[in-house]
């Protein structure tokens, strides 16, 4: 028998797969059908708990569904009871419908006006675009809302504006105002046309680089410069050590002969351009042991085939969540295809999606961290 709540929690879950595909449809969704079974009682069932039985079919004959919903009943003889009413199952029309049973119908009503709002003002190209910006539109007020549709109009009509993202000429707009609203502006100026780019000047992503070692450069020892830059300096270092995430990276000590590098993540291939890392002879890289961090070891790797990891292997794993209880739950983790792993990480792999797990970089204690990248290093 299924209850109430187990209508609520079907709602939820259909809400949360199927909304933004209701967003996009010209009536947000309410010619669609749905249908929920009730998975009603037997005879059997209503014998043996007659008092829960009598409840459910109570709690059913009370549900308010009037004009969203309808509840389907249907007759069943029983030997021992005689002719039973029972309801069999929901009908829920349109996706409002869904939306309110799980308890969602306002939150709705204000998604479905933002983009009817942002769909007026940009026309019904930007509707396919809805999808992908469906998350982010309850947010916006009114006057954001108004700046969204202002800022897209602008750069879909000034393509090769050339201009910094904090340089638009728009009234309202402050100089930060597109770095906080990219992800929205992107989808819909490229269904209206328009550059992903924004036809911007485009600007160099920053690496953070650390000196290991004061006999290579001179002072700064940490700074950051784009790939163009590093590439310029005549560095030959015999040991470049790539870190996935920044903090590590700054806590990293003296080593003879080496350069440190944030690898910002599945940017990390950019520093093929830079000809010191490529000719290094020893290249290290250390990232978070989950499937990302794998995937971007596997990414480098086809950079740099070369490429040596470390504490990215079973044994770091098992140290730090079966014995100390480091590691959490991945929250999305990437189910696809990696290449370019050897057998331990191919191994480390397997071990973290067997329970969707994760150990980032910093919650490693890091004298042991330490120690292993040194040792790996043969210092």
């Amino acid at each position: 028998m299924r209850t109430r709540g187990c209508l609520a929690l079907w709602a939820s879950r259909k809400v949360k797969s199927a909304e933004r595909d209701w967003l996009v449809q010209s009536d947000y969704g309410e010619s669609l059908c749905f249908t929920f079974p009730l998975q009603p009682p037997t005879e059997h069932e209503a014998l043996a708990d007659p008092d829960g039985v009598a409840a459910w079919l109570d709690s059913w004959r009370g549900f308010p569904g009037d004009e969203w919903a309808h509840v389907e009943w249907v007759e069943r003889r029983w030997p021992s009871l005689g002719v039973q009413r029972l309801p069999q199952r929901v009908h829920l029309r349109g996706a409002a419908a869904v939306e309110r049973a799980a308890a969602r119908a306002n939150d709705w009503a204000h998604l479905r006006r933002q983009a009817t709002h942002l769909l007026a003002a940009l026309g019904d190209s930007v509707r396919p675009a809805l999808r992908a910006v469906a998350r982010q539109l309850p947010a916006l007020s009114a006057v954001e809302l108004d700046q969204l549709a202002a800022v897209v109009r602008w750069l879909v009509d000034h393509q090769e504006s050339g201009l910094d993202r904090r340089e638009l000429p728009i009234p309202g707009i402050d100089s930060k105002w597109l770095e906080r609203h990219r992800g929205v502006v992107v989808p819909l100026v490229e269904a209206m046309g328009g550059q992903r780019g924004l036809g911007l000047k485009a600007t160099a992503r920053p690496f953070a680089v650390r000196v290991l070692d004061d006999s290579l450069a001179a002072p700064p020892w940490e700074f950051a410069a784009p790939v163009a830059e590093l590439a310029r300096l005549d560095w030959r270092p015999h040991t470049v050590l790539i870190s996935e995430n920044l903090a590590p990276l700054r806590r990293f000590g003296s080593v003879p002969g080496a350069v440190a590098v944030h690898g910002q993540g599945y940017h990390v291939a950019e520093l093929a351009g830079v000809p010191w890392v490529a000719r290094a002879q020893r290249l290290l890289y250390w990232g978070d042991l989950d499937t990302h961090g794998l995937r971007i070891l596997g990414q480098a790797r086809r950079a740099w085939p070369n490429l040596e990891s470390v504490l990215m292997d079973p044994a770091t794993l098992e140290r730090f969540s079966t014995v100390v209880d480091r590691a959490g739950a991945e929250p999305s983790p990437f189910r696809g295809d990696i290449g370019y792993l050897n057998t331990a990480e191919t191994s480390a792999l397997a071990q973290l999606r067997s329970g969707d797990r994760r150990l980032e970089q910093e919650r490693i204690d890091w004298d042991y961290a330490w120690g292993q990248v040194v040792e790996a290093l043969g210092v």
